[in-house]
């Protein structure tokens, strides 16, 4: 074996070279033979080729016992090529993660949850682990546990200090239950033994050792606990979208909640298979222990503690149901982020949270919160580590830096960069770096500890706040691309407050693109982080504002992605698929906050950029920026990503010309309501663009070819704004719609054959339409009552109106038989969909404050209220007394009723037929008797509503 680099390897991975088999579209050993040969060399390297013919590199550790054919052999495989493509990805075009979809394993492992999970009378949970197959598929791991036992104690003996931490651990494990030591002396037929090792950590300040168990270790038939479990996933929402909704608190805390995992039983039947030897001294018979709880290490574990969590806050909503919400949607692993919009709501939230996981017999602590009532903990600091000399420690330094948000993105950005020129440089990862590099990073690792001094707040809304907008802005360097998105909140005491959501960075690629291509690709990835945004934090009706200092990008979005060329195509219809182009400005380059996310920048410069925490000056007022788009100055570089461009000078003028041509359209439009002025106007144009090209100037009057060309443009760019879904169908090879070409007469027909007839009412005679003007002049009045002084977006007026045409569509008109024993009435609904219209019962919110009700409540608390006044009004006039107002006649039986319940709500009213009548000494019908759909009962006249009845 020569050649051979004899280095240790930095990055590598065992297997039992007695079982190891590769896969197919991994390596393939072409030296089998030192596998199998039992000699007593201490270690062997071998070559190894995959299926892209690049050699790797085995090392083979032959481990001589004390005979030869107890020879022990592993084998490491090294994978840097793993690591380096690992980290190609900081330069990879950047990609948005998309919202997890639940697959097959998740439904099975909900069902499995939802059929075996059940509580102790302490309240506490038992849960049981999703398996695919039957644990008798297991084989005997027992052996193998007690031979990394011995292995284990090897390390302990050395470090005394490491043997009192590992017994301690053990030693509370057991006192608190969550293991128990096994006193049969036989084994139950199915068993498994896992493995266990420590995780020293001395920088910790309180668990500066963890036990871990390894229940991935094979039994030896190369089966392990963790193969035959379902993983179940990630329920819970991603860390990004719950930072950004905890900025949105005015009083904010977070939490841990303690032991999570350890404060949920394993079902008893199951514990057999978390069993662990242990013994405290290596001169004693190893024990026999049992784990009782959900343990880290069991595939698994994650998706039982976080199911858990969410079966709790179902179970206990009732109690706690503002905690209830909290553990739904704000909680991470097992740690809390969450607030309230007053101090006394936040301490509620605290206590529901206490008191919740109390009942289920767990412990919330290490509170840290941002007013001294929620939480006596002290604030803690943080500081980064040390100086690096390596292209392995640049990274190591650099991946420590944790902002899921982005909110020092320009500080990253820099050292992200930084990373890049290593790279093109060709360092390996042990070399030193070169003098100038090593001078750079040590400058940029001096500047970082003034990241401590910068100060960002927390909250993004102002309180109580009535107009919210959301601002992105993109911008790209020839070395990096990013976004920024910005929130200004308004209210309406006009106080105004922009601040800093989010960020995105992403390094050029090494394959380099032109600036207006990454220009394009920071606007994809701009489009996406809003979107995502918006989605978290639950503002779809919020205005949005996109922004970018590329002339040339702006109009690529406004042309037809067909026109432009595959990469620019690509991108300019996800940006139109997620976001209109009429949502897109120019913004000067020295007003671009992203501009800073694109060419980094040092943590000490960042502290004095108020362009970064705040955003642009002109976002505090009402004034925006609104420029023409023109790119006449970078003709080249626009027109280099169109299909078919002509590169004369005129005709390119006339493509930035057609960039603006919705605008231009409109604005024609508004100069006149003379529609033949319109016409000689863009008669004009047409003309002046002509003579321009300096071939056949046309003067004089205008002619009738000159009115056609210009009336056939208008007809056709009006339709192509207006019925743009229609023509691309036909331009994709579409058929035409069958409603386009229905005649006119066949609906004539269909009229006269039904005996429909339409007859127009004088203007302002409402008096002449009868019934249905009245009860529009009813709705009219009590819409206006219950809307009054209230502000409602377009969608929340139009779900309101939508709501009370369901009401009014539901009144009752006429019994829709003589039938006794029929309660229908015909209603409005049933001219519509041939049925009466039912909606899902809501609780009642009419005498709840505005301010504490959600957007959905107050919906629903403006329709409740329209439906108490309007059907107040309306069963009130069907039960006028005749005795003090007019004459009426007897009611009859079989007349349909509603009985009159004070205490209930109208809409709860019970529905009957009159069965029979008792009169007084006036001949008059004084108290009836009444069949309901469950019962009879009898009552006054004055109790009951008589439905309309039909003319005799």
């Amino acid at each position: 074996m020569t050649d051979v680099n004899q280095e240790q390897p930095r990055f590598a991975f065992s297997v039992n070279a007695e079982s190891f088999v590769p896969k197919e579209d991994e390596a393939q050993i072409v030296a089998t033979a030192c596998f199998k040969s039992k000699c007593l060399l201490s270690t062997a390297l071998i070559l190894v080729k995959d299926k892209y013919s690049e050699w790797q590199t085995f090392r083979a550790l032959l481990d001589s016992g004390n005979s030869i054919n107890e020879t022990k052999v592993h084998c490491g495989l090294i994978r840097d090529e793993d690591l380096n493509k690992n980290l190609e990805k900081f330069w990879k075009l950047e990609e948005i993660q998309e919202p997890i979809v639940k697959n097959k394993e998740r439904l099975i492992c909900e069902e499995h949850y939802a059929n075996t999970h059940f509580r102790t009378k302490e309240g506490k949970y038992v849960v049981s682990m999703p398996l695919k197959k039957e644990p008798s598929c297991l084989g005997n791991s027992k052996d193998i546990a007690l031979k990394r036992l011995g292995s284990l104690w090897n390390r302990l003996a050395r470090d005394k200090n490491y043997l009192n931490l590992y017994r301690e651990f053990l030693r509370d494990y057991e006192r608190l239950g969550h293991m128990k030591e096994v006193t049969n002396e036989t084994d139950p037929d199915i068993t498994y033994y896992a493995t266990h090792h420590g995780i020293y950590r001395p920088e910790k300040s309180t668990t500066k050792l963890r036990v871990v168990f390894n229940c991935s270790s094979l039994t030896d038939n190369g089966i392990s606990l963790n193969d035959i479990q379902y993983n179940g996933g990630v329920i819970q929402e991603d860390l990004y979208a719950q930072m950004l909704r905890f900025r949105t608190y005015t009083y904010a805390f977070t939490a841990d909640i303690k032991m999570m995992y350890r404060t949920i039983l394993i079902n008893p039947k199951q514990r057999n298979l978390q069993r662990i030897v242990w013994c405290e001294s290596e001169h004693e018979s190893p024990k026999i222990y049992e784990l009782s709880t959900v343990t880290y290490g069991t595939v698994s574990a994650p998706y039982l503690a976080q199911r858990t969590l969410t079966q709790l806050s179902m179970d206990e909503e009732a109690n706690f149901p503002i905690a209830a919400s909290v553990l739904r949607n704000n909680l991470y692993m097992d740690d809390v982020l969450c607030g309230a919009a007053t101090l006394e709501e936040a301490i509620v939230l605290r206590q529901q949270l206490k008191g919740i996981l109390k009942s289920a017999g767990m412990e919330l602590h290490k509170l840290c919160a941002n007013h001294e009532k929620l939480s006596p903990d002290p604030e803690q600091n943080y500081n980064f580590a040390t100086l690096t000399e390596t292209k392995t420690d640049v990274l190591s330094t650099i991946a420590k830096i944790f902002d899921p948000v982005g909110l020092m993105a320009p500080v990253i950005s820099k050292a992200k960069i930084f990373l890049q020129r290593l790279w093109r440089s060709k360092l390996e990862w042990n070399d030193l770096l070169p003098a100038e590099e090593y001078r750079e990073w040590q400058q940029f690792l001096v500047s970082l500890e003034n990241i401590n001094n910068i100060e960002i707040p927390r909250r993004i809304l102002v309180a109580f706040p009535e107009v919210i907008e959301i601002h992105g802005f993109a911008d790209a360097s020839e070395r990096c691309y990013g976004a920024a998105v910005y929130c200004k909140s308004k209210n309406l005491k006009s106080e105004t407050l922009v601040r800093l959501i989010t960020s995105k960075s992403r390094v050029a690629p090494i394959k380099s693109l032109t600036i207006p291509r990454l220009e394009l690709c920071a606007a994809v990835l701009l489009a996406k982080l809003v979107k995502r945004v918006v989605a978290a934090l639950q503002l779809e009706t919020a205005e949005v504002y996109l922004w970018s200092d590329s002339m040339i990008v702006l109009a690529w979005l406004r042309k037809e992605p067909m026109d432009l060329k595959t990469f620019v195509q690509n991108r300019v219809a996800k940006i139109q698929e997620l976001y209109p182009n009429q949502l897109w400005r120019h913004v000067p380059s020295d007003q671009n906050p992203a501009d800073l996310v694109s060419r980094g920048v040092d943590p000490e410069k960042l502290l004095q950029q108020n362009l970064w925490f705040n955003g642009p000056t002109f976002l505090s007022g009402d004034d925006y920026p609104n420029r023409t788009i023109n790119c006449r100055e970078k003709l080249d570089e626009y027109n280099s990503e169109l299909k078919n461009c002509v590169n004369e000078q005129i005709e390119n003028f006339q493509s930035v010309l057609n960039i603006h041509v919705n605008d231009f359209l409109n604005d024609l439009l508004n100069l006149s309501n003379n529609y033949i002025t319109i016409l000689r106007v863009l008669s004009f144009i047409f003309r002046f663009v002509e003579n321009l090209k300096g071939i056949n100037k046309v003067a004089g009057p205008l002619t009738t070819k000159e009115f056609v060309k210009a009336e056939t443009y208008l007809i056709k760019k009006v339709q192509k704004q207006e019925f743009s879904s229609d023509i691309n169908h036909l331009k994709s090879k579409g058929s035409v719609l069958r409603n386009i070409r229905k005649p006119d007469e066949k609906l004539a027909n269909y009229l006269a054959a039904e005996g429909i007839e339409w007859k127009f009412i004088p203007a302002r005679s409402p008096n002449f339409g009868g019934l249905w003007e009245a009860a529009i002049k009813s709705c009219k009045y009590h819409l206006k009552r219950v809307v009054n002084g209230i502000n409602l977006t377009y969608e929340e007026l139009l779900t309101v109106t939508v709501q009370i045409e369901g009401i009014l569509n539901s009144r009752p008109l006429c019994p829709l038989s003589n039938n006794d024993d029929d309660f229908q009435v015909l209603t409005p609904a049933h001219f519509l969909i041939n049925r009466s219209l039912n909606s899902l019962e809501e609780p009642n919110l009419t005498k709840c404050k505005e301010s504490n009700l959600k957007k959905w409540q107050k919906i629903t608390k403006i329709v409740q209220l329209m439906w108490k006044f309007w059907s107040r009004n309306y069963l009130n006039q069907l039960q006028q007394r005749g005795k003090w107002m007019f004459e009426k006649n007897n009611v009859k039986i079989g007349d349909l009723v509603l009985i009159i319940e004070e205490n209930l709500p109208t809409y709860k009213w019970a529905l009957g037929r009159i069965v029979e009548l008792y009169y007084g000494e006036d001949k008059k019908v004084r108290v009836v008797k009444i069949k309901t759909q469950y019962s009879t009962c009898k009552r006054a006249i004055s109790k009951i509503c008589v439905l309309p009845m039909e003319d005799p």
